[in-house]
């Protein structure tokens, strides 16, 4: 017998052989399930199924906190954008670490996972719990690749269908009137090529803040601004323009 399961009050509790210590006695894997047997079962078939494929790691003591910090740090600054960056830590900061942060790696479920989505509905739209997700997902994947865990269990959850709403634009009269409640301001010229182009922030930004004239629009097609609060501002190239679309 590899494993076994047994059942203490409301809870199961796992006990695996996954190998011997260095004095030859057999070492084990104990695991508490808070959930019924069925999810007991369900998780000594995964834990057996890692040893079978030399992919099973020993408990960790970390929290989801504390690897998501790590990959922030570790990942994130070395391999996203300014921007990126923080859309990930306010999606890490602000939605994760207060409700699921605490966990224990080798405890997060996706039974756990699935339910904070569905709570997390409730406050918060679709399309940010998708965002959250796509996040968890992420760091989870990196956690496997540094030995913190053997599977990723936001794969096994359903993330939220986005909600998708009807972009609502200015009428004519509208737009009428902000350009002239606009006048004078320092950001006419922003407001006016926004309006009269449909150019994404970055775009705009690109010619102004790089100092250049309206006239060189061209110099924003070199090099994309991007600003990050409290942190200047950075240029990086542009994506390759599809063939044609000149």
């Amino acid at each position: 017998m590899r494993g076994y399961i047994r059942k203490r009050g409301k809870n199961y509790q796992l006990t695996i052989w996954v190998g011997k210590k260095p004095d030859g006695r057999p070492l084990r894997h104990f695991e508490t399930i808070r959930g019924n047997k069925a999810d007991a079962q369900r998780r000594l078939r995964e834990l057996l199924s890692e040893i079978d494929r030399n992919t099973y790691t020993a408990p960790s003591h970390m929290t989801l906190a504390q690897l998501l910090e790590q990959w922030l740090e570790g990942y994130c600054r070395t391999k996203c954008s300014m921007r990126t960056q923080d859309s990930y830590e306010y999606l890490v900061r602000c939605h994760l670490v207060p409700a699921l942060g605490h966990i224990k790696l080798d405890e997060l479920q996706p039974r756990i996972i699935q339910n904070y989505y569905g709570a997390a509905c409730e406050k918060v739209s679709n399309r940010t719990v998708l965002h959250t997700h796509r996040v968890l997902s992420q760091a989870l994947k990196w956690a496997i690749r540094q030995g913190y865990m053997g599977r990723n269990p936001a794969e096994l959850v359903d993330p939220p269908t986005p909600q998708y709403r009807n972009m609502t634009t200015l009428s004519p009269a509208e737009v009428s009137l902000l350009l002239e409640h606009a006048q004078g301001n320092d950001y006419y010229p922003v407001i006016y090529t926004a309006i009269s182009t449909g150019l994404r922030r970055n775009e705009i930004l690109g010619p102004f803040g790089g100092g250049t004239s309206i006239s060189s629009w061209q110099a924003y097609r070199s090099a994309r601004f991007c600003t990050r609060a409290g942190a200047g501002s950075s240029s990086r190239n542009p994506r390759p323009s599809i063939a044609g679309a000149e």
